[in-house]
């Protein structure tokens, strides 16, 4: 991008450094080749002729333009991501970047890391077309030992995804893409990678009963190194309809009885807090049977409240 140097001078101090770290603000759809976006700092000594000299430290400035929502960068013009716009400048707040998605643009749908100040530092699109593929719940991970990120790439129908989930190193590499089974679609809601190597994720499916059809819940664990299906839940098979507090539609689209919304793990037992919007209700659920142990909130709640 954009640097206080004549090409020349900074190629002159800098090319001896080259892969050594400078933070340049280059954004990749692959792998990030930076995230600096104030001043890039020197990352050691570059030869000149026979002696070493110190390259210093290079000012830089966030490179980039914005026109009608969308950033157009020099480096990769094949990239378009939205603008970001910072509303209340971040102050005292806990240090870090800033895991997202682009995921409700007119422009590209993508995964995308910023910094506190809207400074774009890594991007990855999944479409052009919001129809097509988007991606949601870009999230910090660990699997076998080492960070990484995850997110779900698909399409969104009636609020529910309908994909699949990817793993990325620290490189930015693909190491993993995590399926449903049993006919069902990954969805976006949750996707949560497990000490044992495994990956918790939503689903959705629809069935029919008396009052027409409905929208069920899906839990599955998947091993991620097989693709081995571990565990499945439904709600439909646990909770009863009564227990929704959401009407049925008087339309022809399926009743959304349950609508699942996340997962997490108890620490004290390892089994599953399973929370569902239409039912405003969490479900503490047997890892191995399925069995709802007790539920928080709702109809008919095993807690007062």
């Amino acid at each position: 991008m954009a640097i206080g140097l004549p090409r020349r001078e900074f190629l002159r101090r800098a090319g001896g450094i080259a892969g050594a770290g400078i933070g340049l603000n280059l954004v990749g759809a692959g792998r990030a080749r930076g995230a600096g976006t104030g001043r890039a700092r020197g990352a050691g000594a570059a030869e000149s002729g026979g002696g070493r000299v110190a390259a210093g430290a290079l000012p830089a400035r966030a490179g980039g333009t914005v026109k009608h929502g969308i950033q157009h960068f020099r480096s990769r013009p094949d990239l378009r991501p939205p603008e970001i716009v910072i509303d209340v400048p971040a102050h005292r707040v806990a240090p870090g970047m800033i895991f997202t998605d682009a995921s409700s643009t007119p422009t590209e749908q993508g995964a995308m890391i910023m910094d506190g100040r809207g400074g774009l530092v890594w991007y990855r699109p999944v479409s052009r077309k919001a129809s097509v593929h988007r991606a949601f719940n870009l999230r910090v991970g660990e699997y076998h030992g080492a960070p990484v990120l995850s997110w779900f790439v698909g399409a969104v129908l009636h609020a529910h995804g309908y994909g699949h989930y990817e793993i990325h190193d620290q490189q930015y590499q693909q190491v993993a893409e995590i399926h449903a089974h049993n006919g069902y679609r990954a969805d976006l809601h949750e996707f949560l990678i497990t000490p044992e190597g495994t990956a918790l994720f939503t689903c959705y499916g629809q069935g029919t009963a008396g009052r027409g059809a409905y929208y069920y819940g899906v839990v599955q664990e998947v091993d991620i190194a097989t693709g081995k299906l571990l565990f499945q839940w439904r709600s439909d098979h646990h909770v009863p309809f009564s227990a929704s507090y959401q009407g049925v539609p008087s339309s022809p689209e399926a009743w959304d009885y349950f609508h699942i919304n996340s997962i997490a793990v108890d620490p004290s037992d390892g089994h599953l807090l399973i929370s569902s919007r239409n039912t405003w209700a969490c479900y503490k659920v047997h890892r191995r049977s399925g069995k709802v142990l007790w539920k928080l909130g709702g109809k008919d709640g095993d807690f007062r409240m």
